[in-house]
């Protein structure tokens, strides 16, 4: 006698994609591609698809002697796909036809020759093409650089930035000049790291070469 479908917190294929034949089961998406075609799933429909994928694969894990009554505990029922996926509601046969027929449109199945889902006269349904679990692509490791040692190379941009300035003027300053005095002018430096949190870094730096120039022997700070 056919066994009534568990509860849907048992199927281990309610969340995870899986193969159905040569179809694939997009449970997130409710899609199913076969034939290099993509098509869309209604809830209900899908969750009628749930449960007799569920009994089949609990029936063919099930350790039991291959015999006339054992060959239908794949069977679905009627009235426990209605308590499943329309509980607490009436309903008639032929909203159930309706999903099992959208299920095999979706799979290019043919309901005189079928190769997923086969009725059992007067009982119900059952699912007779494998079912095969969807390993999930691996997650590709991150490659940008912690925070920490992109902060490090900044500031050593830079710094270096701030030394080759200061050499800069310095060989100017140092030439042999008419005048007794002498003046230049420093911008503040710009913060290139493209870091907001540097830009105290920046004019800080500014204010550093112009206390150095001011340093200098006939330079004053104006």
């Amino acid at each position: 006698m056919p066994k009534r479908c568990a509860t849907p917190n048992h199927n281990r294929h309610e969340l995870a994609d899986y193969r159905l034949g040569d179809a694939l089961v997009r449970v997130r998406s409710r899609t199913i591609e076969t034939d290099g075609e993509s098509r869309q799933l209604d809830h209900k429909a899908l969750q009628v698809l749930h449960c007799l994928v569920q009994q089949a694969d609990a029936a063919r894990t099930e350790d039991t002697a291959r015999t006339e009554d054992a060959g239908r505990m794949d069977v679905v029922r009627k009235e426990d796909l209605f308590d499943r996926v329309w509980p607490q509601t009436h309903v008639s046969d032929d909203v159930l036809t309706g999903a099992i027929s959208r299920l095999r449109r979706a799979l290019g199945d043919d309901p005189r020759t079928p190769r997923f889902i086969e009725t059992v006269p007067s009982v119900g349904y059952r699912l007779i093409a494998t079912i095969e679990p969807v390993e999930p692509p691996e997650a590709k490791p991150r490659t940008s650089k912690p925070v920490a040692t992109r902060l490090h190379w900044s500031w050593r941009l830079t710094a270096a930035l701030v030394v080759v300035l200061t050499l800069i003027v310095l060989s100017v300053v140092r030439q042999p000049a008419k005048e007794t005095s002498r003046s230049i002018a420093v911008l503040p430096l710009a913060n290139l790291t493209g870091d907001p949190a540097q830009a105290h870094l920046a004019a800080g730096m500014s204010e550093a070469l112009i206390t150095g120039l001011a340093r200098q022997e006939g330079f004053c700070r104006c």
